[in-house]
């Protein structure tokens, strides 16, 4: 599936409160449906465990705004999860959310371990993936994809390479979808979180981030006409080598925002497209403004040669305040959809 007029990142947002967008999105082309997606890390092991934080009321306030067809979302306890799906069913503005969930770390000490609610999961019960017959507890840790309608196929999880003596599994995780008022199978959803190794031996986790990125990629199996999305931390600013095989054949949601081109030297007024955009990572467990931008949203279609409109909102911090990630919302108009 193509994108006819372009790619937007709508918001990158904090908390609860999010003054409007700087500029007006462009109006939806007749011939085309526009397809929302959220991309977002709960930071889950490091803030609120027990779905009840800041992090997840924020996410479920997103798509309570945005109605996204996908949810892309890293760094959450399966309980989490469970949350968030049963504040999404309760409302009628948020109903029809189907999930999956993969593991990384099983009945991770992060998580509260002795809480186990695998029994309040909402009905329909959230699809698990690659467990292989491994025990479910509420205190999993790991990503998630959800989509407004349902899915039409089996998740596919792939498990991406790491460094000696990780203790952490790190997957890649696509399933194909059939968004409730588009065409069946016409959405290949994808989310991943890439090694944050940046200290001691660095160069060896920045070649593992990169044939992390390699391994996704081929294994994303797209089918022809497919509209594919793909958001994940990726744990690495935008110019970054690993990131080269991403940008060159998907675009980045935030990539065209001017606003952020001083990030990049390389890009010029004359650009349309840049490997840029708006900071998403908070240091110092969320409290203050975001330094770097490690949260991506790739869209299928590369039209870095291409004009594209951009609208990024601004965001300030409400209760809590204890997630270290950003949420981002980004669009892209399908033709044929």
């Amino acid at each position: 599936m193509r994108a006819k007029a372009g790619v937007w990142a709508l918001a990158v947002v904090a908390a609860l409160t999010v003054t409007p967008a700087a500029q007006a999105l462009p109006d939806e082309a007749t011939a085309t449906k526009r397809l929302y997606a959220i991309q977002a890390n709960l930071d889950g092991a490091e803030g609120t465990r027990d779905g009840k934080g800041a992090a997840t009321d924020n996410v479920a306030a997103q798509i309570k705004k945005y109605k996204p067809q996908v949810v892309l979302l890293q760094g959450l306890c399966l309980k989490q999860l469970y949350s968030l799906r049963k504040t999404l069913a309760a409302s009628s503005a948020t109903k029809g959310y189907t999930a999956v969930f993969t593991w990384k770390r099983l009945n991770f000490g992060g998580c509260n371990p002795g809480d186990n609610p695998a029994a309040k999961d909402s009905s329909p019960a959230t699809k698990l993936a690659g467990y292989d017959g491994r025990p479910v507890t509420g205190n999993d840790y790991g990503q998630a994809i959800l989509v407004r309608g349902k899915f039409a196929a089996e998740p596919v999880v792939t498990v991406l390479p790491v460094v000696p003596k990780e203790p952490r599994r790190y997957t890649s995780m696509c399933v194909d979808t059939s968004p409730t008022g588009f065409r069946a199978n016409s959405v290949k959803a994808c989310v991943t979180h890439l090694n944050p190794g940046n200290g001691k031996g660095k160069e060896a986790y920045v070649a593992n981030r990169a044939e992390q990125v390699r391994t996704m990629l081929a294994n994303v199996g797209a089918a022809p006409g497919q509209e594919v999305v793909i958001g994940g931390d990726l744990n690495a600013t935008p110019t970054a080598k690993e990131l080269d095989p991403l940008y060159a054949t998907y675009l980045e949601a935030d990539q065209a925002d001017k606003a952020w081109f001083k990030q990049n030297k390389s890009c010029g007024p004359k650009r349309h497209n840049c490997r840029s955009g708006e900071p998403t990572f908070v240091p110092s467990k969320g409290k203050g403004s975001a330094k770097s931008k490690f949260d991506y949203l790739f869209f299928s279609e590369n039209v870095a040669s291409k004009p594209s409109g951009g609208a990024v909102g601004e965001a300030s911090y409400g209760p809590g305040g204890e997630n270290r990630h950003r949420v981002i919302v980004g669009a892209v108009d399908m033709a044929g959809a």
